[in-house]
């Protein structure tokens, strides 16, 4: 019985047939298992202005003008922030992460989305907390360095040296710095690098005793200023819709007008009159439509904020670990595609928006 089950195992073989995919044939192979977290992974995510001191700007990309920043204003991919002498802004993201730009910074936010956050500093401090989620990957690039964690706090002060430099202050956690030259090192707690153009980056040391203290995490709740931005968008909604329907009044009234004229000029200019307002009560309700949209992404964006606040509290303390020596083997080889170290030519516009 054995030799014919052979046989018959060898001739299905030489028809280049599975014995494996024969037997199941016609079945369901059951799907494999995806991740919990994955599983419930927004779809989208979002940067929201928070506490803002003294005076900042944003825009939304070069060719746009700048805007004062004002809180729960959403920030899109590509949007770039200012703060001026004396100033500080609060960023909080949907996943809980903040960070906190000191006076005089340059600021730009290159990606958002659910499994990659990266901002650019190009000159000044900045202050992040990163909440843990595997799924999702945080860097922090300047002209010189870029830092990529998953879940720690730490600084980067940029300082406008000859050539630049930029400090990197680990509170928590572990962060791995890679520099110009694609040479990465791990940052961990209590440990201060500083990185230039020139030398890349430098032997770890401690930090500095007057740096030494974690910077206090701000208060702001992602969940809470998304619902601030979704009442924020209704309220603009609503007085679009009322002066739409104002003008749309207006034009009806003057055309009725028209109509009781028996001057021909004065009918003429009266019907010009009701047209004028016409198209602008048409161009009003277009603006109330972009109005709506906008409410719909804002009501988006507190349900994914809930969720991440939910897959954040998830997520398993991390485990005290020492500071890597070396960096593993099969992560080294792959941080040149994980990371893009920046051209400083390339970022002279964001470097210098004072100007």
């Amino acid at each position: 019985m054995k030799k014919a089950l052979l046989k018959v195992a060898i001739l299905m073989l030489s028809f280049g047939v599975s014995p494996l995919h024969a037997a199941t044939a016609g079945r369901t192979m059951p799907a494999m298992p995806v991740p919990a977290e994955q599983a419930q992974l927004p779809a989208i995510m979002a940067a929201l202005v928070g506490k803002v001191e003294g005076k900042a700007q944003f825009r939304l990309d070069e060719t746009q003008p700048w805007n004062d920043a004002k809180e729960a204003v959403r920030l899109p991919e590509g949007a770039q922030v200012r703060t001026m002498a004396g100033s500080s802004i609060v960023i909080t993201f949907l996943d809980g992460s903040k960070v906190r730009l000191g006076p005089n910074v340059t600021f730009k936010l290159e990606a958002a989305t659910p499994s990659k956050v990266s901002v650019f500093i190009g000159l000044g401090k900045l202050e992040c907390w990163v909440k843990r989620l595997t799924s999702r990957r945080f860097q922090a690039r300047s002209p010189v360095a870029v830092a990529s964690v998953r879940g720690t706090i730490f600084s980067k002060d940029v300082r406008e040296h000859s050539p630049i430099v930029d400090v990197t202050n680990v509170y928590e956690g572990v962060v791995d710095q890679t520099d110009l030259y694609n040479n990465t090192i791990g940052i961990g707690p209590g440990t201060s690098v500083a990185a230039d153009a020139e030398t890349g980056n430098s032997a770890p040391g401690t930090i500095p005793k007057d740096q030494a203290t974690p910077p206090v995490e701000p208060k702001e709740k992602p969940e809470d200023l998304a619902k601030a931005a979704k009442e924020k968008a209704e309220a603009n909604a609503k007085d679009k819709a009322d002066q739409a329907k104002k003008l749309q009044q207006e034009a009806a009234k003057k055309a009725e007008d028209a109509k009781k004229l028996a001057d021909v000029n004065a009918k003429a200019k009266a019907e010009a009159e009701a047209k004028a307002k016409a198209e602008q009560a048409a161009k009003a309700l277009k603006e109330v439509e972009v109005a709506k949209q906008a409410v719909e992404a804002a009501a988006k964006i507190v349900i994914a904020a809930t969720r991440f606040v939910q897959l954040v509290a998830m997520q398993p303390a991390p485990q005290a670990e020492p500071l890597p020596t070396e960096e593993p083997k099969e992560e080294a080889e792959a941080a040149p595609q994980e990371v893009s170290p920046p051209n400083p030519a390339a970022e002279q516009e964001i470097n210098s928006p004072h100007q």
